[in-house]
């Protein structure tokens, strides 16, 4: 839990979500990196009244199955890159309210895998909310075109494709279009001089090919993978 990841203001919105729509309860997943916030959080959610209708599960492994009983997935954040967490989301048919901040303006489309709204606006994201809760037939549509979209526009074909690229561009000795493309193609060019090095003992080179494999586990590139193979 970071102040870029907005959630002051997804707390914000919360009362008149519970007083619009009734029965609600929001889960808010992830660790408690910056402690001075998440008490901060914790105090105006106490001082609101809301404490029952809010949980703080911290990091978890079983985000699949969280997704999967949840109606709808919010990113309230003031800046984000390509968060995976949101086509995570949208792999898994969840509809998405998220803030108009970078990356989410190039995932959502406004209307119909979701809603974009503006950043640092708690009434914003309200009534994004409630107007999803209160519309569950559009909700649903929202959820099966995100997992549409993120079946052909983010798919293991693509992610092919971009793999192609990176390497034709390390190839080609010209900077990768991914920022984060070269790194992944130095690690695996590594991993694949290390594995023909003969001359290394067998101990030593195990231990570095695992080193680089953990790097490359690090990298967005994988993360990306992973996520897309699983779904």
């Amino acid at each position: 839990m970071i102040e870029t990841k907005g959630y002051q203001y997804l707390v914000e919105a919360i009362p008149g979500v519970i007083s619009r729509c009734g029965g609600v309860h929001f889960i808010i997943v992830g660790a408690a990196i910056d402690e001075a916030l998440y008490g901060e959080i914790r105090s105006s959610i106490e001082k609101m009244g809301i404490g029952k209708y809010v949980s703080f599960p911290g990091r978890r492994n079983d985000i699949p199955k969280i997704l999967r009983d949840a109606d709808l997935f919010i990113i309230p954040s003031v800046k984000e890159a390509f968060p995976l967490s949101l086509l995570e989301a949208m792999a898994s048919g969840k509809p998405v309210v998220a803030t108009r901040c970078g990356g989410p303006e190039e995932m959502v489309v406004e209307g119909e895998t979701g809603y974009l709204v503006s950043p640092r606006s708690a009434d914003a994201i309200e009534d994004a909310i409630v107007k999803m809760l209160k519309d569950r037939d559009r909700a649903r549509y929202m959820g099966e075109n995100g997992r549409r979209r993120v079946r052909e526009s983010f798919g293991l074909d693509t992610f092919i494709k971009r793999w192609e690229e990176l390497y034709k561009d390390v190839l080609a000795d010209t900077p990768a279009g991914s920022p984060n493309g070269r790194e992944v193609a130095e690690i695996i060019l590594d991993l694949f001089k290390l594995s023909g090095n003969k001359g290394l003992n067998s101990v030593r080179r195990n231990e570095q090919l695992e080193g680089l494999r953990s790097k490359l586990r690090r990298t967005f590139l994988y993360k990306l993978y992973k996520l897309l193979r699983r779904g």
